[in-house]
């Protein structure tokens, strides 16, 4: 396996309809991160793995380990070298990300309590509770059973219009 470098620039994901900020921690700027953007790769591995030191949630979400975060880095060996124990090589737990994927198979979810446990789990943030109406209307939501609609408006606070 290839070694990770600091200097290596790490591909990610914005998984909000809005830009996100915050100061970087190596070079002393302000970054901006644009809303919904795909692929972005202008930030290095030593500036991702120094946000997830300093907490910044918008990487290490509600858990300090990326669960419910409103930024995915796309490259598993950098979420496993920020994320996990560098020392033992042991594993980062696998992410909760409210995305087009996590939000499709949650509305594939059955029995209804398991559908509300999974919905409980993938949407705890202000930003997901934002997020989550935009995100199953643009999978597609026609066939879908009308508690899991009525669930989603209630946990979100928002309606499918």
């Amino acid at each position: 396996m290839e070694r990770i470098k600091l200097t290596d620039r790490v591909s990610i994901d914005s998984l909000v309809s809005w830009d996100i900020g915050f100061r970087a921690t190596e070079a002393n700027r302000d970054i901006t991160i644009p809303a919904n953007v795909k692929g972005y790769k202008q930030l290095t591995v030593g500036e991702i793995d120094g946000q997830v030191k300093m907490g910044n949630k918008f990487f290490t979400g509600t858990d300090g380990l990326g669960n419910n975060a409103d930024i995915k880095i796309n490259d598993e060996r950098v979420v496993k070298f920020v994320f996990g124990d560098n020392q033992s090589g042991e594993e980062p737990p696998s992410a909760t990300l409210l995305t087009a994927d996590s939000v499709r198979e949650l509305l594939e979810t059955s029995p209804k309590a398991k559908f509300q446990e999974t919905l409980e789990k993938l949407v705890v943030t202000d930003s997901e509770k934002k997020m989550i109406i935009s995100v199953a209307k643009e999978i597609g939501i026609d066939n879908v059973e009308a508690y899991k609609i009525s669930a989603i408006e209630k946990i979100s606070g928002y309606k499918f219009d």
